[in-house]
């Protein structure tokens, strides 16, 4: 027994030693130009057909690597939101250097979802789709 609490107490180690080599950081914005690969979300039929609209806030995390390894939904309509996590899981970014070192982002990215007045998606501008700093 206390051969297997040896093992578990330096794995737990280990883990929180690799975890401390990463820094994370909440970025005030991560700008359009840092993303490497965008996938822009498919409008569900569902929630067209139903005419939901509004925009889902994802709280997001990057690697150092700049691939996304965590997304978290806060807030938008449970019909969107499901698509919008299965995009962003998809995203690639440049990866972020602080004092020469790459580090983990957080930060949250809204996803707009709209209608026109036939109940078409409108796809939205580059301006539209924008992160913002975690708080």
């Amino acid at each position: 027994m206390k051969c297997w609490k040896f093992f578990a107490g330096m794995a737990a180690l280990g883990l929180t030693l690799c975890a401390a080599s990463v820094q994370l950081v909440n970025l005030p914005s991560m700008p359009e130009s840092k993303l490497a690969h965008k996938v822009s979300p498919a409008y569900p039929p569902d929630a067209a057909n139903a005419r939901v609209q509004g925009t889902v806030k994802l709280r997001v995390t990057i690697s150092d690597n700049g691939h996304v390894i965590a997304v978290r939904p806060i807030s938008g309509p449970t019909l969107l939101k499901t698509v919008a996590i299965q995009a962003v899981r998809r995203w690639v970014y440049e990866p972020t250097v602080v004092d020469g070192r790459a580090v983990r982002v957080v930060t949250e990215v809204n996803i707009p979802f709209a209608l026109d007045r036939d109940g078409r998606p409108v796809t939205p501008s580059a301006g539209e789709l924008r992160e913002t700093s975690a708080k």
